[in-house]
């Protein structure tokens, strides 16, 4: 199948799509906002290397994507795809931003709790596993969790082969169509990924995952998966909200709009997924419940955020 570069081997005057340009600014903008943090927060030679780090990233993205028409193939495929590449590099940091902060940082677990409490007569994260301590049940659940981290990725894959149509897009062929579903998709993304590390910088929360394991939670290969997974690479203070869970429904949401069969299955996978967040202990149901409505207004916000940071495209 013909994939968006090749069906956009278009007139070389053409121009990025405005949300592609939009997409490298708003991670551009939050690689500025950290450089300070390191300068001030954390000092000395670690410090100014991590700010050197993010100012170099944001001027290569911005360049990407300001020449997207006229450079290379690599560099029109870096331009699409850095956005989603530098997720995992700044999630890993998280807990160095937030350190960088004055003072100790200050978790938020109890007011959370006192949330939950208030929301649900009691802790789910620590109740659900032994309410329902059935290993098909939790392997399912756990199954979806861990599939966030393929979800993230393939739905814009998709688009970007050409797999799969995409009703109701405008454009003068069936690449462009792809294309504009594309970089809508992933500025989306970049837009919740970047509000999530934001407010874990400004309000961490641990997550009950490091105040217990949930009684009666079953083991299972699945399981010792997630497990294995989230202590190699999971960051601590950025419970609240789930990203997973705003992430997957962003992508959920962008895909029954744009790769409806995809979509179905990606929103079956966010339900099984934010009830495994809580049935495995690692994230409160308060956090789901943010992550679900960070996601839903980030569908509704990034065209108008497309508008405004693609307004300056060049179309010289």
């Amino acid at each position: 199948m013909e994939s968006i570069i090749e069906g956009q081997a278009a007139p070389a005057k053409a121009a990025p799509p405005a949300s592609a340009t939009a997409a490298a600014r708003v991670t551009a903008g939050y690689l500025l906002l950290g450089i300070p943090l390191f300068v001030l927060g954390r000092g000395g030679s670690a410090g100014l290397a991590m700010s050197a780090a993010h100012g170099a990233l944001a001027v290569v993205l911005l360049a990407l994507a300001r020449r997207r028409p006229h450079g290379s193939r690599l560099a029109g495929v870096l331009a699409d795809w850095l956005p989603l590449l530098l997720v995992p590099i700044l999630y890993w940091e998280l807990p160095m931003l937030m350190e960088a902060l004055p003072g100790p940082v200050r978790y938020h677990d109890p007011l959370i709790t006192s949330w939950e409490e208030a929301l649900f007569r009691g802790q789910p994260a620590f109740e659900w596993a032994g309410a329902w301590p059935f290993p098909l049940l939790s392997e399912l659940l756990h199954a979806c969790y861990v599939s966030y981290y393929a979800l993230i990725y393939i739905p814009p894959l998709l688009l970007y082969l050409g797999v799969g149509g995409v009703p109701g897009i405008g454009g003068t062929a069936p690449a462009a169509g792809r294309a504009e579903a594309f970089h809508d998709t992933v500025l989306a993304l970049a837009l919740c990924f970047v509000l999530c590390f934001v407010i874990f910088v400004a309000f961490p929360v641990e997550g009950p995952r490091y105040l217990g394991v949930p009684e009666g939670a079953p083991e299972g290969p699945v399981r010792g998966l997630v497990l294995a997974i989230l202590e190699r690479g999971s960051s601590r203070g950025a419970a609240f909200p789930s990203s997973h869970v705003a992430v997957i429904v962003t992508q959920a949401l962008l895909a029954l709009r744009h790769q409806p069969r995809v979509g179905r299955w990606v929103l079956v996978l966010a339900i099984g997924l934010g009830a495994g967040a809580v049935y495995g202990g690692f994230h409160y149901a308060v956090d789901v419940l943010a992550g679900a409505a960070l996601g839903l207004l980030i569908v509704l916000v990034a065209p108008m955020l497309e508008r405004r940071l693609g307004s300056g495209v060049s179309r010289a």
